[in-house]
């Protein structure tokens, strides 16, 4: 069950990842973690499937998916080297059990990100619909890319500005 397995490999992940951050007192791959995450969980999913008639739509969901969560994974992740901190986890990381939960909380959240495109791997048919579905989603897709990209460039600008 792809359901199953996603499951366990991405709690798996969270909870690996979240004890060696609670061993190193660090908060510094939090979210490059969780983008490496979208990207393990969205490749073994489209790897899981065998309908060869939905390749083309399944191949781009795993893009889509590895693109976004690359891209934002990276970006975080020269943030808070470049700061020396992730300042949301100051008062998190003082209670261990809170630390813990929160990288579980991202397991959550990558899970509950991930069902819609597991409908989408373990699909077995194919119609108009969904042709059309899909570029919709597509577009509105590469929109949400590009709005997040400017949107992440203009705060590091507004960031780095001291005035």
């Amino acid at each position: 069950d792809l359901f199953g397995l996603v499951f366990l490999l991405d709690f798996g992940i969270q909870a690996f990842f979240g004890s060696v951050a609670l061993l190193l007192d660090t908060e510094k791959f939090f979210d490059f973690v969780g983008s490496l995450t979208f990207i393990l969980c969205g490749t073994i999913s489209y790897y899981q499937t065998t309908d060869e008639s939905l390749e083309k739509f399944k191949l781009m969901q795993c893009c889509c998916i590895c693109i976004w969560a690359g891209k934002l994974g990276t970006f975080l992740l020269a943030r808070v080297l470049k700061e020396g901190e992730d300042k949301r986890f100051r008062e998190i990381k003082k209670d261990k059990s809170r630390f813990f939960k929160v990288w579980i909380i991202q397991g959550a959240w990558v899970y509950l990100n991930m069902i819609p495109s597991i409908f989408v791997f373990q699909g077995d048919s194919f119609n108009t619909s969904m042709e059309v579905l899909s570029k919709i989603g597509w577009f509105l897709y590469l929109f949400g890319l590009i709005f997040e990209t400017v949107a992440d460039y203009q705060k590091t600008v507004f960031r780095a500005d001291p005035n």
